[in-house]
C-alpha cells in the first residue's frame, strides 16, 4: 500500500483577494498567454480534488513557450548548483535536488546551499505565476517505514516553507512525503540509498478551464 503525506495549502487560501497593483504590472508582463494571477487553492480532502479559484490561467497553446521560457531560466541560475532540470511534458518541469547537497543525515534542515539554490528557484517561480509546484521528499530502506515518510514529509515541508519565504504565494505549493517508495536505485548499495535520498520540485502549468490537473498528485 502506497504511504504518503501531504500538506496542501501551505498557507491561508487568498482565493477571491483583490490582485494588488504589483500582481497587477508583474502579471501583464506575461502577456496574452495568462488571463491572470495564480492566487489561491483549495482542496476537497476526501477525494484531494481542486475546488478553489485560480484567478487565471495559461491558454493551452501558451503554454509550451511559457515553460519553456521557465525552464531556460531555471538552467541558467542552477547551473552549478548540482540540482538538474528534466523537462517532463510540455507542461511540466521536474527539479531533482540530491540529498547531499540539501539535508544533513536524519535531518529536515535545508543546507546552506541548498537555501542558496532554492533563493533562485523562488525568483523564477516568481516570475512565472501561472504554476503550481509540487515539493516531494523521499529517503532511502534504511530506518522504519513511518519513520521515513514523517521525515520526508518534514523535508518536503521545510523545502516548501523556504520557498514560501521568498515570496512564491503559498497557495500554489503543495509538500508531499513519499518516505521510501518510488525509489530511483537499488537501496542495497550506499551509492544507491545516496542517490535516493533527494527532494523533487515538480513545476506544472496552470492550464485555463483544467486548472485542476495542476495540483493532481505526481505519484
Amino acid at each position: 500500500m502506497k504511504k504518503t503525506l501531504v500538506t496542501i495549502a501551505i498557507a491561508t487560501t487568498l482565493a477571491g483577494c483583490q490582485l494588488t497593483p504589483q500582481q497587477e504590472t508583474a502579471l501583464g508582463a506575461l502577456g496574452g498567454a495568462v488571463a491572470g494571477g495564480v492566487i489561491g487553492h483549495q482542496f476537497n480532502h476526501k477525494n484531494g480534488r481542486y475546488v478553489g479559484a485560480v484567478l487565471g490561467a495559461l491558454a493551452g497553446g501558451g503554454i509550451t513557450y511559457y515553460m519553456t521560457q521557465q525552464q531556460q531560466d531555471l538552467e541558467k541560475v542552477l547551473e552549478k548548483s548540482g540540482i538538474s532540470v528534466t523537462r517532463i511534458n510540455d507542461s511540466t518541469i521536474k527539479l531533482n535536488i540530491p540529498s547531499d547537497i540539501t539535508f544533513a543525515v536524519n535531518k529536515a534542515q535545508l543546507s546552506q546551499g541548498a537555501m542558496n539554490s532554492l533563493s533562485a528557484v523562488a525568483n523564477v517561480l516568481n516570475k512565472y505565476k501561472a504554476t503550481a509546484i509540487h515539493v516531494l521528499g523521499f529517503t532511502d530502506s534504511t530506518g522504519s517505514d513511518s519513520y521515513n515518510l514523517t521525515l520526508s514529509q518534514k523535508r518536503a515541508e521545510s523545502a516548501a516553507n523556504f520557498l514560501a519565504s521568498r515570496g512564491v504565494v503559498a497557495g500554489r505549493i503543495v509538500a508531499t512525503g513519499y518516505g521510501e517508495s518510488h525509489t530511483i536505485a537499488n537501496n542495497d548499495t550506499e551509492q544507491g540509498r545516496a542517490m535516493n535520498r533527494r527532494a523533487e520540485i515538480y513545476i506544472r502549468a496552470i492550464e485555463k478551464g483544467n486548472e485542476q490537473s495542476a495540483y493532481s498528485p505526481i505519484y
